[in-house]
């Protein structure tokens, strides 16, 4: 039986989590106190942190356009679509695609479809669990 790779080096310490060093950091550590904390130099938690950080002013700039980001690959997506390509999908993806479209298309004219949430259930169950003590209350006077 084949030894599992630990992919390990040795005398090598395990990698700190870049999530734990971004805590300290936005916890107003400075670059030698992390490391000092992780068992690193002030060089190696510079470049972790340096390397996340155009990734997380990519991420801010995704999620303040995501919505115009998503409809862009929508119009790709359905714009790179040939007949061929529908027909040659299975009935049910077809099927599927397009009620999809149509649950979008009516959010879009402001006509969502009837979504029943449990809470707007909560007081009619209240009032039926209401009902059944009283019911019961009242089978125990009479059989008592």
């Amino acid at each position: 039986m084949p030894k599992e790779s630990t992919n390990k080096k040795p005398g090598r310490k395990p990698a700190v989590p870049i999530t734990r060093m971004i805590q300290l950091r936005d916890a107003g550590l400075n670059l030698q106190e992390i490391g000092d904390m992780c068992g690193c130099s002030k060089a190696n938690v510079s470049a972790r942190l340096k390397a996340v950080k155009a990734e997380f002013k990519g991420l801010a700039v995704f999620k303040d356009k995501r919505a115009d980001i998503l409809a862009l690959m929508q119009q790709k997506m359905l714009y790179s679509l040939t007949d061929k390509d529908i027909k040659r999908m299975p009935g049910g993806s077809r099927v599927l695609a397009m009620c999809q479209l149509y649950d979008k298309e009516r959010i879009e004219r402001g006509q969502p479809g009837v979504y029943v949430q449990y809470s707007d259930f909560q007081g009619e169950l209240d009032d039926v669990n209401s009902e059944i003590k009283q019911l019961e209350m009242e089978l125990a006077e009479l059989g008592g």
